[in-house]
């Protein structure tokens, strides 16, 4: 005859769900800190009336850069703009870096630092441009 094996039987207690409230409050704070910087940010509808925008020519030997800003413009050897807008940058195309290229004598940190990127930056932008800078 088998035996009754009712007293090994053990009484399981059900796991509280702490995990599931956890991840349900913190998924509610985080789409809300996501919705306040979506609502915070600056949209595209951002305009400014066109007289109030300043156009420049700036040359350099046969470098030409047209320039339109809210700020001040400041030419001396390297053009920069100041402005009080939202910081933009212009990115030299490739005529403008050949000629860096060899008013610098091919010296990558002075011509990076006259456009006012990093070398890493510029080496992208001479291998975009499939540019022989090592003569």
């Amino acid at each position: 005859m088998i035996q009754d094996t009712s007293n090994q039987d053990v009484v399981i207690k059900p796991k509280r769900r702490t995990k599931l409230w956890v991840l349900s409050l913190a998924s509610v704070f985080v789409l809300g800190g996501l919705g306040y910087v979506l609502a915070s940010s600056p949209t595209a509808d951002i305009s400014i009336e066109r007289e109030s925008l300043k156009v420049h020519t700036v040359s350099k030997g046969n470098l030409v850069r047209d320039i339109i800003t809210t700020g001040k413009i400041i030419a001396a050897n390297a053009p920069q703009v100041y402005s009080p807008e939202r910081e933009t940058s212009i990115e030299p195309d490739q005529a403008e870096i050949e000629a860096a290229l060899v008013t610098y004598n091919g010296v990558i940190a002075k011509v990076a630092k006259h456009f006012g990127m990093s070398r890493q930056a510029l080496y992208r932008r001479i291998d975009k441009y499939s540019i022989d800078h090592k003569s």
